[in-house]
């Protein structure tokens, strides 16, 4: 799961797809995975803060890197 979510960050920055494709593709790959406890705990680690990132870029109008945020 790691691979594909780098890969799809990579894909953003480089500006191969757009946030909400970003979006799209994010919750295409959880569907993939299915539902479990181990999947569960890298959501809630990974996937709904960096979702949440991004909706905020998106309302500011704002293209971002992914280097951004490691600290925000």
């Amino acid at each position: 799961m790691r691979k594909e979510i780098l890969n799809m960050v990579e894909d953003y920055e480089m500006g191969f797809i757009s946030p909400m494709e970003l979006l799209n593709q994010f919750s295409d790959l959880l569907s993939y995975f299915g539902s479990n406890k181990e999947l569960d705990d890298k959501i809630n680690g990974l996937v709904f803060p960096l979702s949440n990132f991004v909706a905020k870029k998106l309302k500011e109008g704002e293209h971002f890197s992914f280097s951004e945020f490691k600290n925000d």
